[in-house]
């Protein structure tokens, strides 16, 4: 081999090993506009009758047109080995660089998963997978540590006022700045009968295409409640990001918003 096919063969190793290391699959329990995930792990735990998993897949350039899939492969004790488990076609944007599924798992055990692109595997992941009481086991044993499983019937929903019953009345997804150019919306964080266990949440706004936390404080509420609701301040358009922690700093649940003039 000459010199010259040498350079040529050791840069084609380097561009191919910067690539791979470029993409990346995580389960994580949230992500941001920017495809930017949250709460990443390799363990999970599940409730009996399944819960939802965001699967997150993130490359340095936009998607190219053709044909993706995430493959799923669990560990089977019978052959000691991986087997298909599920594959699912995915369908991204063009002008994005990564895309999310909200995959619903309902099996424990060993998983591997990779990201496919005409047939190539772009990135791989493995992960576990546990199960444990539902939620309304867990709310009535205090032995039982609570994580963001915990909340995940959850709703973040915006409005203009809550009753005593915690019903939000006029809820919408926009709302306008008006004549006054500030518009105050409450919202209301809903756990539907579970209660939240947790005597303070952290509310941090977001808003799109900032990383910046505009806005945030904390609530006070009681152990045995299931919702809590709050007023918040637009003084700008644009669309925005409403993040909910218990006082534990668990993830419960986020809000969208759209504010116009």
């Amino acid at each position: 081999m000459n010199l010259k096919t040498t350079i040529a063969t050791a840069f084609t190793v380097i561009i191919l090993s910067f690539s791979v290391h470029a993409q990346s699959l995580v389960l994580c329990e949230s992500y941001d506009t920017q495809g930017a995930a949250t709460g990443v792990y390799t363990s999970w735990d599940i409730k009996p009758a399944g819960s939802y998993i965001y699967m997150l897949y993130n490359q340095s350039t936009n998607f190219r047109s053709g044909v993706y899939y995430i493959y799923i492969d669990k560990y089977y004790e019978s052959s000691s080995s991986y087997g298909a488990y599920q594959t699912i076609e995915m369908k991204p944007e063009s002008s994005q660089n990564w895309v999310a599924l909200d995959q619903f798992f309902t099996e424990a055990g060993e998983f591997s998963a990779s990201f496919m692109f005409n047939g190539t595997a772009m990135a791989t992941t493995s992960f576990d997978i546990d199960l444990v009481a539902d939620s309304t086991t867990v709310a009535s044993n205090t032995d039982i540590g609570i994580d963001t499983y915990y909340y995940e019937d959850s709703d973040v929903d915006f409005g203009t006022s809550v009753d005593d019953l915690g019903v939000l009345q006029g809820e919408a997804e926009t709302f306008s700045l008006g004549d006054a150019g500030i518009v105050s919306i409450r919202t209301l964080v809903n756990n539907f009968g579970i209660p939240f266990k947790t005597n303070l949440m952290y509310v941090d706004v977001y808003k799109e295409g900032s990383e910046t936390v505009i806005d945030g404080f904390d609530i006070a509420c009681e152990q045995d409640w299931d919702f809590v609701h709050f007023s918040i301040d637009f003084k700008d358009p644009g669309v925005y990001y409403v993040d909910i922690y218990n006082g534990d700093d668990i993830f419960i649940n986020t809000g969208t918003v759209t504010i116009e003039r």
